[in-house]
């Protein structure tokens, strides 16, 4: 009896060592596509077939693979067409695209690419709504980004939300994470991340702060709150860096606030989920580190048990595979301006 519980012990220790070993990214594929870098990379996505779906600011919605980059949504206002996108979500095995505040295009891959399908129009209500991110989870829709009653605005302070949650039809089931909006402020202008975990819960995370909100898909209520550590390098963005001024050169003055917002604090910029890792990818901000971090937290207990630091961008983790745009962010970072190269790697444990 007593060797039994020596065992069952060891194997335990083992077990906690290794959760908590550190980590490091192994390189385990290279699509490379010299010169069809076209300009800022917004945002990009794994498809169902492990292809990469690339939103770019002004060049048409791409499809990426090892052998070739193909545009596959053109800028326009037919139905197999976008008008403008503010983000996009795997739908099932489709595409859901949030071409406007209140209306969702569903595409869906035929021959290589991807095809029309269909319209989701979303009853907005009495609300200013700036869609930031998405995903379908539990057969229901969620959209983050800033809500703000209309009726509302006049007031110095207030009451605004950063989730909205839909049915397939459209219908509005409920507005979460509330919060405070100040006359003045941008906080339209800030992104907001919402990834699944398992069973029925989300993870919502803003990109000024490291914080995590858990949602609960099913009963759509904020399970709790918990507040993330913070690595020693971090960067903390002023709490009123997202107040509006009066820029003398109103043009310039703004870009440059939007590429200090994007580029000299250490914003959330990708979460994911790998096993029962929380995944969270942040600037350094330091010219002696690599240009991120990503931040590996226990996704129970939310403590950081790993850093990996790389000058690679992630844009998605699909099936323990990390899919990364090579040297940073596109439009922001001047070595990842030269060509279209994605690294895939896998998590592995440091020798």
């Amino acid at each position: 009896m007593l060797r039994f519980k020596i065992v069952v012990v060891l194997i335990f220790l083992g077990c906690a060592f290794f959760s908590n070993a550190a980590v490091n990214l192994e390189l385990i594929d290279q699509w490379e596509h010299p010169g069809e870098i076209f300009d800022l990379l917004v945002f990009g996505k794994v498809d169902k077939d492990g292809h990469v779906v690339a939103l770019f600011f002004k060049t048409p919605i791409s499809l990426i693979s090892k052998k070739k980059v193909t545009h596959i949504i053109p800028f326009g206002q037919g139905p197999s067409e976008m008008a403008g996108c503010y983000t996009f979500f795997n739908y099932g095995d489709d595409l859901a695209f949030v071409e406007r505040k209140f209306k969702i295009k569903v595409f869906t891959k035929k021959d290589g690419t991807y095809v029309w399908k269909e319209n989701i129009w979303l009853k907005k209500g009495p609300v200013a709504h700036s869609p930031k991110n998405g995903i379908f989870f539990d057969n229901k829709i969620f959209l983050t980004g800033f809500t703000e009653p209309i009726q509302q605005k006049t007031k110095k302070e207030n009451e605004a939300n950063l989730v909205r949650v839909y049915d397939t039809k459209g219908n509005l089931l409920k507005d979460l994470i509330e919060t405070k909006s100040i006359t003045g402020s941008r906080l339209y202008e800030m992104i907001y991340h919402i990834v699944p975990y398992k069973n029925d819960r989300l993870f919502f995370l803003p990109s000024n702060r490291l914080k995590v909100s858990v949602i609960s898909a099913r009963s759509l209520e904020v399970v709790k709150e918990v507040p993330l550590q913070i690595p020693a390098f971090y960067k903390k963005m002023p709490e009123h860096f997202y107040f509006r001024e009066s820029y003398a050169n109103p043009k310039y003055d703004f870009a440059r606030d939007l590429e200090e917002w994007a580029t000299g604090y250490s914003r959330i910029i990708t979460c994911g989920v790998d096993k029962n890792y929380l995944v969270v990818q942040i600037r350094t901000c330091s010219e002696k580190m690599k240009k991120f971090a990503l931040l590996f937290y226990n996704a129970e207990t939310f403590k950081l048990e790993n850093t990996v630091y790389t000058d690679d961008f992630l844009l998605d983790i699909k099936d323990g595979k990390y899919y990364c745009f090579e040297n940073g962010e596109a439009g922001l970072d001047e070595e990842a301006c030269e060509d279209l190269n994605i690294n895939i790697y896998k998590l592995g444990q440091q020798k």
